[in-house]
């Protein structure tokens, strides 16, 4: 009598059962839809030559080995009279290697996410920078201003004392020649000495605005 054959779902389970895995741990790994695993695993669904591959490679066994002895095995030898297995398995190599490129250029549109960001802050941190320096400027501007208006007026000042100065001195000779002539008195030398002392508050102030 022949022997009965294991339903492929059946032999699926077991090896999950031997690593101590989840049909949602080997839809993961294989890259396969969680239903299409669990229909597979509750006999629902006969897997396609494609499942079958994948799980056998997560399994570390190759298709054969697989479905050896299952339902699967007749369908499997009927799949591989139609799909030319080298060319299959190329197939499935470059879809594998489609995969990681598709999540090599996934992390990379994420670096380069994070590096506009990266830029951007320092765009808005060099314009704050750059408002703070225009504003410090202005400022800057406004004080010259006012420091020129103020040394204008120091200016003024310094020339309306010069010229006072000059007339002052020109009193102190005038008295210094009637005392020596002898028609002053006592009170013209206080006055000199006034016009002195205002004199020499003249100068200090001419010497202040150096």
């Amino acid at each position: 009598m022949q022997n009965e054959l294991t339903p492929i779902g059946h032999r699926v389970a077991t090896l999950l059962t031997q690593r101590n895995e989840s049909g949602s741990w080997l839809a993961k790994r294989a890259g396969v839809d969680r239903a299409t695993v669990s229909r597979v695993l509750d006999g629902s669904r006969n897997p396609s030559l494609e499942t079958l591959e994948l799980c056998a490679a997560v399994f570390g066994i190759t298709v054969d080995q697989l479905v050896e002895g299952t339902d699967a095995y007749g369908r499997t030898i009927d799949a591989k009279k139609v799909v030319n297995r080298e060319h299959y398995q190329e197939a499935v190599n470059e879809l594998l290697a489609a995969k990681s490129q598709v999540l090599d250029l996934t992390r990379k549109v994420r670096d380069l996410e994070i590096s506009l960001k990266t830029e951007e802050d320092r765009r808005r941190r060099a314009e704050n920078e750059s408002d703070k320096l225009r504003y410090s400027l202005n400022t800057t501007d406004r004080e010259k201003r006012a420091y020129a208006s103020e040394a204008e007026q120091y200016r003024l000042a310094f020339h309306r004392a010069q010229k006072e100065t000059a007339q002052l001195q020109g009193k102190l000779a005038e008295l210094a020649e009637e005392v020596r002539s002898g028609k002053k008195t006592g009170q013209v030398a206080l006055g000199m000495a006034s016009i002195a002392a205002a004199a020499a508050l003249a100068n200090l102030f001419k010497e202040e605005s150096k």
